[in-house]
């Protein structure tokens, strides 16, 4: 399998988007991030195969640093649920102790750098994971004096 954003710019799918597009750019205006675009390109290519959207979920930033990601996972109780981070992907699962495997579930979320999970709620069907951004102080930009 070819990796890398320039094949995945050629490849011919449905949830390519302009995004994905200036991403397989990216190759000829950065410098040293080819690991992270292939890494990037490979990811996209295994969530989309076979890719359905159960339970649905959506992403939403709450605040600069602040995202909140809510699953509808209908009538699943909190037993039934498991959320964990492994490396960088957070990972939502859910079966029920009678359920064949229509009625489970298993969605991944890659995870950006500094990124962690604070809170995890259910309520009313709806899971709303809530997670923060914290740059640690030695990565945040720096004015250099000029002498």
């Amino acid at each position: 399998m070819e990796l890398g954003m320039a094949y995945l710019a050629r490849t011919r799918s449905r949830y390519l988007s302009p995004l994905s597009e200036l991403l397989a750019e990216g190759e000829s205006w950065t410098v040293g991030f080819d690991k992270m675009l292939d890494e990037l390109a490979g990811r996209w290519d295994a969530a989309f195969a076979g890719f359905n959207e159960y339970p649905h979920s959506h992403i939403k930033k709450t605040s600069a640093n602040h995202y909140q990601i809510e699953l509808d996972v209908g009538d699943f109780k909190k037993p039934e649920l498991e959320i964990e981070v492994i490396g960088e992907d957070l990972i939502v699962t859910g079966a029920k102790s009678e359920a064949s495997e229509e009625e489970s579930f298993r969605q991944s979320f890659m995870l950006a750098d500094y990124v962690k999970v604070t809170d995890a709620k259910l309520k009313d069907g709806v899971l709303e994971i809530d997670l923060v951004r914290e740059v640690p102080a030695e990565k945040k930009p720096q004015a250099i004096e000029i002498h």
